[in-house]
């Protein structure tokens, strides 16, 4: 059957990973529905979209990004050229009647029998310029039906070892930490210190380690603000710094959220063992307090904690979630979120958690109306043996 008056237009000519998603949706018209906008995650590859008394299944137009170590490249990826072996190989998952090309700079990487690109194999032969320290890895993408949808940059390929932004060095309960190097570009085999000055002199010359996020404990280090400057052990005059910054010693955790609301318009949950992050209903934490660390084993490194009362907004104001446990007339549980938990984990991300530690929950809703989920924090009670419960509440991570 052919549909003359259908049309369905994504958000993006393409998604390629994770942070795509958070704003993801398609905008779909028919004879019976106008201009209907339905948000997509990225569990998804088809959309089913309402049309003719039935579904019309459409292709979200994905491009998934995986090299031959079994590691999928997520937005912003960076390469260190020494550390790519010869048969090192990429390979790109999308929809049937896509296709791509992909780029080191100007120069095509050509695609195997396989559909994969011999990306190590193309690094050693390329003829790269010494005074150049990065190149751009990207990709063509291409319909059938479209032609070329763009061109998009999916990796960094960096020549010299060097840190791609300047680590994250904090101190707290009188030890310094860091983020174990999450963005260096280079062999983490190597020994570094960590020279910590103030107004020019180094006052500290510390041992640094990518096995480990702490750094070493300095109970009589003074308050204040400190510069830092990363080198190699080898580079005994230090005098090529590979990262600088600067980090604040003090009561900075105690203040952070003093006369502050906190407003949450992510959340990321786990569906069928994949981490999703979605877009939601603003909630909101207000009178935060500080209540003191919690060690989070699992990476060997403290996190402030702090406690608030959440809820959401309303036509007439401010409504708090519940702060017991107690059961409606129609029997559905609402359990305690106030004072709700909240363990910081960095400017942009926090971990949540109900009055009895638990982790919180998220709800799902369909609007039929205008045909598209909704997703809000909830206090609500799941019952999980049900496929209502498995379906449309989950775990916040």
């Amino acid at each position: 059957k052919v549909l003359d008056d259908c049309i369905i237009k994504f958000n993006k000519p393409c998604y390629l990973c994770p942070e795509d998603y958070l704003d993801a949706s398609v905008e779909f018209s028919c004879r019976e529905h106008e201009n209907l906008t339905m948000s997509i995650s990225n569990s998804q590859t088809i959309v089913s979209l309402p049309c003719d008394d039935g579904c019309l299944d459409a292709d979200i137009p994905f491009v998934s990004i995986a090299d031959s170590n079994g590691r999928v490249w997520r937005s912003g990826e960076y390469l260190w050229k020494d550390s790519i072996s010869d048969d090192y190989t990429i390979t790109m998952d999308m929809p049937s009647g896509y296709h791509s090309r992909l780029f080191i700079g100007e120069s095509e990487v050509e695609k195997t029998g396989k559909g994969s690109y011999l990306l190590g194999r193309y690094i050693y032969r390329y003829p790269f310029v010494k005074t150049f320290n990065m190149y751009p890895i990207k990709i063509k993408v291409f319909s059938e039906l479209s032609g070329e949808l763009g061109t998009f940059f999916v990796a960094i390929l960096y020549l010299k070892e060097q840190f791609v932004t300047p680590p994250e060095i904090s101190f707290l309960n009188n030890k310094l930490w860091w983020d174990g190097g999450e963005t260096y570009a280079g062999d983490k085999r190597e020994q570094f210190n960590l020279a910590i000055k103030k107004r020019g002199n180094v006052r500290y010359l510390l041992p640094l380690s990518f096995d480990t996020r702490l750094i070493a404990e300095l109970p009589d280090i003074e308050s204040g603000r400190f510069a830092f400057d990363i080198y190699k052990s080898s580079d005994e005059n230090m005098s090529s710094s590979l990262a600088h910054g600067s980090f604040e010693v003090g009561d900075d955790d105690i203040r952070r959220f003093n006369n502050r609301t906190i407003k949450l318009t992510t959340v990321s949950y786990n569906v069928y063992e994949k981490i999703t992050t979605l877009g939601i209903q603003p909630a909101y934490i207000k009178d935060i307090s500080y209540i003191g660390t919690t060690n989070d084993e699992s990476i060997g490194m403290e996190y402030p904690v702090y406690e608030g009362i959440m809820g959401y907004m309303t036509s007439s104001g401010f409504k708090e979630f519940s702060s017991r446990n107690w059961t409606t007339e129609r029997g559905k549980k609402i359990h305690a979120v106030n004072p709700v938990k909240i363990m910081y984990i960095n400017n942009r991300s926090i971990q949540l958690f109900d009055s009895e530690s638990e982790q919180l929950y998220c709800r799902r809703v369909y609007d039929r109306e205008r045909v598209e989920n909704t997703i809000f924090m909830t206090d609500e009670e799941p019952v999980l043996n049900t496929s209502n419960g498995r379906d449309y509440y989950h775990l916040t991570e």
